[in-house]
C-alpha cells in the first residue's frame, strides 16, 4: 500500500483537518464528510503513475471468478486499502 502514499496523503490529511475542526464529528456530517474524501480521491487519480492504473487494469483482466475485489475493481480495493492503511496508522 505504500505505492500510494504519496498521493493519498494529503486526502488522510483533509480528512484529518475536517474532524479537527469539527466539522466531521456527528452522524450528520457524515454523508459530507464522505463525498468530500472521495471528491479528494478522484483529484488524486489523475495523478497516479501510469503504470499502476494498467496493473490494477490487468488484475482485473486475469482475476478469478471468486474474487470481488472493493467497488469491483482492482484500483478501487487498492485506493481503499491504502487510504485505510494511512488512516489507522
Amino acid at each position: 500500500m505504500q505505492l500510494l502514499t504519496p498521493y493519498l496523503t494529503p486526502v488522510v490529511e483533509e480528512l484529518f483537518d475536517l474532524v479537527g475542526s469539527g466539522k466531521a464529528w456527528t452522524m450528520g456530517h457524515v454523508p459530507a464528510t464522505i463525498k468530500e474524501v472521495v471528491d479528494a480521491v478522484q483529484d488524486v487519480v489523475c495523478l497516479l503513475p501510469p503504470p499502476i492504473i494498467l496493473l490494477c487494469f490487468h488484475l482485473d483482466s486475469v482475476r478469478p471468478e471468486g474474487i470481488k475485489p472493493v467497488g469491483g475493481s482492482s484500483l478501487v480495493h487498492l485506493l481503499v486499502s491504502s487510504l485505510y492503511s494511512l488512516i489507522s496508522r
